[in-house]
């Protein structure tokens, strides 16, 4: 997390009194599997992907509380064939949660 909050630092630095209008967040890195968990206890995909992009909309909306923020994905769900449809909880889904 320490480079997600250097990286909110320089970049609102450097736009001078400007604000980020939009930010894009885009999960598909895949770091590579040295350690299964990080100096946090956590997964190193999960914290790139996922935590990490919630910390820098975090640090760069308290300069932009209007802030756009644009998250999309890879492609590598279709890779889960492990996925069988039963898993799906269709009420769940159902209830739009």
């Amino acid at each position: 997390f320490d480079s997600v909050q250097t990286f909110a630092h320089e970049i609102n630095q450097k736009v001078g009194g400007r604000k980020v209008d939009v930010l894009f967040n885009n999960a598909g890195y895949g770091p590579p599997e040295v350690e299964p968990v990080n100096k946090y206890g956590l997964d190193p995909s999960f914290t790139s992907m996922h935590i990490s992009h919630h910390l820098l909309t975090e640090l760069l909306i308290e300069q932009n509380p209007k802030l756009r923020v644009v998250a999309t994905s890879s492609g590598t769900h279709q890779f889960c064939s492990y996925m069988h449809p039963s898993c799906i909880d269709e009420e769940y889904l159902a209830k739009g949660i």
